[in-house]
């Protein structure tokens, strides 16, 4: 059961840029919804104390638990550092040995936290084929929310919140989730549904009229404003949240096939790869569908 507000948020943390800025928007998230802050430096490292040696042969690494210790602790108080100041008792930071992806996922499967939060790089194409993206994988296979920050657009402030909707009961949850986060951070919250060519706008607003009376009856109050636009999907969505200026962006997140993933992607994963925008995955608990993609 996905749980509002989020008390616990778990994020992904190193020294790169989109992992910093991850940091930083945990740290703003955490303060306004004074939520507690557990930030984990996930590392894969080799079992064997052995290297190349320059002559291409094997040696052995002098005292190397020694030395692989007095890295965990510099590098756990250099990002205590760049947190700076929490409450008493909001704050841990430590470090896992692990795949990322399976490692964080577990983290919260077990009860740690509520959210998580991690950097992403947006690769695409080939590039993502060849390199991965640990944010999207973690968004696969997480059973609570994932918000995912590219570098340099890190989450400082929360007034205007999108939340793309197709009038499906799994974007309903996502729906309802923004709409609580809207109230609790006092943010302005649109609705977008995308009417597909051929589909008239005029019927398609009153659907999203009635769907939205069903859904929320009078909880939205006077933050909430709805939109109908037309065109692609996945297209519309990004050009939206570009230039709409808005501070966060909410999908409802499918399971996907991996394969199948690579070379289509679900609408959710195409807006992370490509928006520049803070975006938050709630998960549907179910398979991306096959023709709608929000």
């Amino acid at each position: 059961m996905i749980k509002f507000p989020p008390q616990k948020l778990l994020v992904a943390a190193d020294t790169s840029e989109p992992s910093l800025a991850a940091l930083q928007s945990a740290k703003f998230l955490a303060r306004r919804l004074d939520a507690a802050l557990d930030v984990v430096y996930v590392h894969e490292v080799l079992t064997d104390a052995y290297v190349l040696s320059s002559d291409y042969g094997l040696t052995t690494v002098p005292n190397i638990s020694a030395q692989v210790e007095d890295f965990r602790k510099w590098r756990e108080e250099k990002l205590r550092k760049l947190i700076g100041t929490m409450a008493a008792g909001r704050l841990k930071v430590r470090s896992v040995i692990g795949p990322p992806a399976p490692v964080l996922s577990d983290l919260a499967k077990r009860g740690a936290a509520d959210m998580i939060v991690t950097g992403t790089h947006g690769y695409a194409g080939m590039d993502r084929v060849f390199f991965g993206s640990v944010a999207e994988a973690v968004l696969r296979k997480s059973d609570v929310p994932v918000l995912t920050v590219h570098q340099g657009k890190n989450l400082s402030k929360l007034s205007r919140i999108l939340v793309p909707y197709n009038m499906t009961h799994y974007a309903g949850r996502a729906l309802v989730y923004a709409l609580s986060l809207a109230r609790a951070v006092n943010a302005r919250l649109d609705v977008l549904y995308v009417a597909l060519p051929g589909e008239r706008r005029e019927g398609a607003s009153a659907a999203l009229g009635r769907s939205l009376e069903a859904l929320l009856g009078q909880k939205a109050g006077g933050i909430l404003r709805a939109e109908v636009l037309q065109g692609n999907p996945r297209r519309v969505i990004l050009e939206r949240a570009e230039t709409g200026g808005y501070d966060l962006v909410v999908l409802s997140a499918h399971r996907t096939r991996l394969l199948a993933d690579i070379v289509l992607g679900s609408t959710v994963e195409r807006v992370l790869r490509h928006c520049t925008v803070p975006v938050l995955g709630i998960p549907s608990f179910e398979p991306v569908p096959r023709k709608k993609g929000i």
